[in-house]
């Protein structure tokens, strides 16, 4: 099968990545608008990116997110030069607030491409997550 994919350079790849993140702000809406219930968000994740080249180390945080705070629930992939725009999790939170569920673990891998250099090479990225969420 052949896939038909499009290959940036480094500064294109960077002004997509850059516009993308003006979307996501320009179309963001508050929690407590959208989801009055919520007390808390909370997003614990370990962040990997194995490279031949380079070996980065995980990276290990929790992410907190009050009524307050938008609703850009975005993780970037740790490598620099990847095509994709990171792991988007608000479909799983929202899905979560609809069950009223209160935890959920997960993995994914990333989807992009190593960079312009390596277009056929995936990017090798992947982040295992736990999302919390607090009720009133």
């Amino acid at each position: 099968m052949i896939r038909n994919r499009i290959y940036l350079t480094a500064e294109e790849n960077d002004r997509r990545k850059k516009e993308h993140r003006n979307f996501l702000y320009s179309n963001a809406r508050i929690i407590e608008k959208v989801f009055p219930t919520i007390e808390r968000i909370e997003i614990a994740y370990v962040n990997h990116h194995q490279s031949i080249v380079d070996d980065t180390p995980p990276v290990e945080k929790v992410i907190h997110f009050t009524p307050q705070s938008l609703d850009i629930f975005e993780i970037d992939c740790l490598n620099q030069e990847c095509s994709s725009f990171g792991y988007d999790l608000k479909n799983d939170i929202y899905a979560m607030i609809r069950e009223h569920k209160t935890e959920y673990t997960g993995e994914r891998n990333c989807e992009g491409q190593e960079s312009h250099d390596h277009p056929e090479q995936s990017c090798e990225g992947s982040l295992k997550y736990t999302i919390k969420v607090f009720y009133k």
